[in-house]
């Protein structure tokens, strides 16, 4: 393989994690609301801000199943690694009764990780700019963000609001997971009720 796009793992290297997640979104026009609530029952009164580019790779292969892996970079900070992701699929059953469960593989690589992917046969899919803060309450982290679509390279204009509301995702990770995760999500979900509505994934729908 060619040295120059050979992902090279920095300081970290990989964690591999069972995450419990519920997602939900909030109009533009309830933000403020939203970011009170949160102010008042996390524990960080003010909230790690982010504006993260993130790419959708997908590799498809006659007969086998489509492997997708997505790569985050951190448009406002520079000295950030960049992310290498994968997702399990969503889990079934009664684990996952009370919010969405699934493995997480996140890897730090280089900025050559794209010319990697592509080396190995993978498309870019989708790509899209998140922005938004980051509130934690223990371990339970809240992501609010405002996704938008990218310009086309080159053009002057900036990114495009992909529509008029903000995602809210409550997450819990940890090796091996545990019913404590899942209890975490809800109850923090419970405490922004009836600002937003956060509901898990359903497997059999995706």
């Amino acid at each position: 393989m060619d040295e120059h796009i050979a992902v090279q793992p920095l300081t970290g290297g990989s964690v591999n994690t069972t995450e419990y997640l519920l997602q939900g979104s909030v109009l533009d026009s309830s933000l403020d609301a939203l970011i009170a609530r949160l102010r008042g029952v996390c524990d960080n009164l003010d909230p790690e801000s982010f504006t993260d580019r993130e790419a959708v790779w997908v590799l498809r292969v006659q007969g086998a199943p489509t492997l997708t892996l997505r790569t985050r970079t951190a448009l406002d900070r520079p000295d950030y690694p960049h992310l290498l992701r994968y997702l399990g699929q969503a889990e079934s059953g009664e684990r996952a009764r009370i919010a969405t469960v699934r493995a997480c593989v996140d890897v730090h690589v280089s900025e050559s990780a794209h010319a990697l992917l592509a080396h190995m046969g993978f498309a870019l899919d989708y790509e899209y700019t998140a922005r938004g803060h980051v509130f934690r309450r223990g371990r339970v982290k809240v992501a609010v963000s405002k996704l938008c679509r990218l310009p086309q390279p080159g053009s002057p204009t900036p990114p495009e609001p992909l529509t008029a509301s903000h995602l809210v995702e409550v997450s819990w990770a940890g090796p091996g997971g545990g019913e404590g995760g899942a209890n975490a999500v809800r109850a923090m979900a419970d405490l922004l009720r009836p600002l937003v509505s956060l509901e898990r994934l359903d497997p059999k729908r995706l």
